[in-house]
């Protein structure tokens, strides 16, 4: 036989459980939308790194040439310059900003 004071123990620990449990879950939907876009530039970013990586490879290996400045119009719009020691695409990132990454 559980006294009064037990069981309105147990319903207290449940229903601080409960709210514990609604606080993570809507901190994680409010997350969600910014961790898919950090997905989603990251697959984008990798995308540009491997066409980078695959040109410095025809360049070095296979001695083509091109031209000073290359643009791809893909998901995410971004254009290749090479100078003598490195190859760098510059892409949009956000309204404002540019970023650049080099190999």
């Amino acid at each position: 036989m559980k006294l009064k004071r037990e069981s309105g123990f147990i319903l207290y620990e449940c229903l601080i459980s409960l709210i514990i449990l609604g606080v993570v879950l809507s901190t994680l939907l409010q997350m969600l939308p910014n961790l898919l876009m950090a997905r989603h530039q990251l697959t984008q970013e990798q995308l540009i790194f491997n066409q980078i990586y695959q040109l410095k490879d025809e360049l070095l290996y296979q001695q083509k040439t091109f031209p000073d400045t290359l643009y791809f119009d893909s998901q995410l719009p971004y254009k290749i310059t090479f100078s003598p020691h490195q190859v760098c695409a510059h892409y949009p990132l956000g309204a404002t900003y540019e970023k650049t990454l080099c190999l």
